[in-house]
C-alpha cells in the first residue's frame, strides 16, 4: 500500500502536524557545522587502547553496533567489506553487538539481557569496554500504538537513556553514529 505523504527529510522547513521538517533545526538535513567540527575533533581522539582503556600501539580500536536485528543484518556486511579493504586500520576490531528482536526499551534497560549479550560478544572477541571507542546506534521502538508526536518522544527519551547507558559502559567512548530504521509499517 502507498501512502501519499511527504518524507520529514523532503519537507525543508514546512511543518506536519506543527513540527518542522529535516533532520536538524530549520528544515535543514546537513550536520551544523559545529556538530561536525565536535565530531571531527573527537575522531581524531580514537586511538589503540589496551584491555585497562590506557593507549597502546599493539591496543585494539573498538567499534560495535548496537541494536536490533536490521541493525546486525546491516553490521555483519558493513564488517565483511571493511576487513576486505586493504586500508583498513590493522588496530580496528568491528562487533556486531546488536540483537534480533531487541527493541530501544529493551536496550533501554541498564542491567537487562541486551547488556549482558554485549558483553558477551566483546568476552567472544577479547575485547573490553575501556577498548569500544566507536559505536554505531540503529534501533527502534516495537510494539508501541501511541499516535505521532508521543512516539517520536518517547523514542528521544529511550534514544537518550540508551547513550547514557553507552557512556557508563564504556568509559572511553569517543564517538556514537545514531541512525533511524527505515519505516517498517
Amino acid at each position: 500500500m502507498s501512502i501519499d505523504l511527504t518524507p520529514l527529510t523532503d519537507l525543508g522547513p514546512a511543518q506536519y502536524l506543527g513540527f518542522e521538517g529535516g533532520l536538524y533545526t530549520d528544515g535543514k538535513n546537513s550536520r551544523p557545522s559545529a556538530y561536525e567540527g565536535a565530531g571531527v575533533t573527537l575522531g581524531a581522539t580514537v586511538q589503540p587502547l589496551d584491555q585497562d582503556g590506557r593507549p597502546s600501539p599493539r591496543g585494539k580500536i573498538a567499534m560495535i553496533s548496537i541494536g536490533m536485528s536490521n541493525t546486525s543484518q546491516q553490521f555483519s556486511e558493513f564488517i565483511r567489506l571493511t576487513n576486505a579493504d586493504a586500508r583498513k586500520n590493522p588496530n580496528l576490531v568491528m562487533i556486531d553487538a546488536a540483537l534480533n528482536g531487541a527493541a530501544a526499551t529493551e536496550i533501554a534497560v541498564p542491567y537487562g539481557d541486551y547488556w549482558i549479550h554485549v558483553d558477551r560478544q566483546l568476552q567472544g572477541c577479547e575485547i573490553s569496554a575501556a577498548q569500544v571507542q566507536v559505536i554505531w546506534l540503529k534501533t527502534a521502538l516495537a510494539r508501541e500504538s501511541r499516535a505521532f508526536p508521543e512516539n517520536a518522544r518517547l523514542l528521544q527519551r529511550t534514544l537518550r537513556s540508551i547513550v547514557e547507558i553507552l557512556r557508563t559502559k564504556f568509559p572511553q567512548l569517543k564517538l556514537v553514529y545514531v541512525s533511524s530504521r527505515t519505516y517498517g509499517g
